[in-house]
């Protein structure tokens, strides 16, 4: 099994939002925290609970930087990374739902 090692992801996360903090513009930031989610993903194997348990571990992992004694420039980029990794999970859990049978039977052969 492809082994992810979320640490490594969040630690590129955290060091985005730093550079956040320095002065790099938070669209910039962004872009390149979406390209390491775009990037774990890519890497993900095409097994949908594997990824629903990894993108759960990442938004936990993520969550630890969430403070309200934070900077808000630091925040913005992890509260962005969150979203998008929600995204994920929450795009899987719509796939996992069973799907529902529309019925043929028409009205007038029930009653």
């Amino acid at each position: 099994m492809n082994e992810i090692n979320i640490n490594s992801h969040v630690r590129e996360i955290r060091r985005l939002a730093a550079k956040h903090q320095a002065g790099t513009s938070l669209l910039e930031t962004k872009i390149q925290v979406d390209n390491v989610i775009q990037s774990m993903r890519d890497s993900l194997i095409n097994d949908k609970d594997y990824q629903f348990t990894i993108w759960s571990a990442m938004l936990t992992a993520l969550e630890q930087y969430i403070t309200n004694m934070a900077d808000p420039k630091w925040l913005d980029v992890i509260s962005h990374a969150r979203s998008r990794v929600k995204s994920r999970r929450n795009s899987l859990l719509a796939y996992k739902k069973p799907k529902t049978v529309k019925s043929t039977k028409t009205l007038s052969s029930i009653l």
